[in-house]
């Protein structure tokens, strides 16, 4: 069992890819954009506190870029997986490219199979 936090502002995927991941077991936390992680990133135990992070990276507020950054300063070795459909550039290639720039250790574009997010999952979780 993995501790998720899954960062998404479209309220139906974070409600189907938690229903997803915790039938798998995991225990998620989510959230509408990285503000979360902003507001809580002075806390030591915060970015430590989940094995995986996975964001959405065009979200209104604080986008996935400054959460991966947020995320990755405070905690270096934070596992994260960077999805993205565009957003209104409709390129997710670019956005995933900034996101591993930044520090995300794989990325998925969206529309993804639960396949893929699995497989990405098993992974991060392999990695030390």
């Amino acid at each position: 069992m993995a501790k998720i936090l899954l960062i998404d502002d479209y309220a139906d995927l974070r409600t189907l890819v938690k229903r997803i991941l915790e039938r798998d077991g995991h225990k998620v936390t989510v959230a509408e954009s990285g503000r979360m992680v902003a507001n809580n990133i002075e806390d030591e135990s915060f970015a430590s506190a989940f094995d995986i992070i996975i964001t959405d990276i065009a979200m209104p507020d604080v986008d996935g870029i400054e959460t991966i950054k947020l995320l990755k300063h405070a905690n270096p070795k934070a596992k994260v997986i960077a999805m993205s459909g565009g957003g209104h550039t409709a390129v997710p290639d670019s956005h995933l490219q900034m996101a591993q720039g930044m520090g995300a250790d794989l990325t998925i574009a969206k529309p993804f199979s639960v396949a893929a997010l699995f497989t990405a999952m098993q992974t991060l979780l392999a990695t030390p």
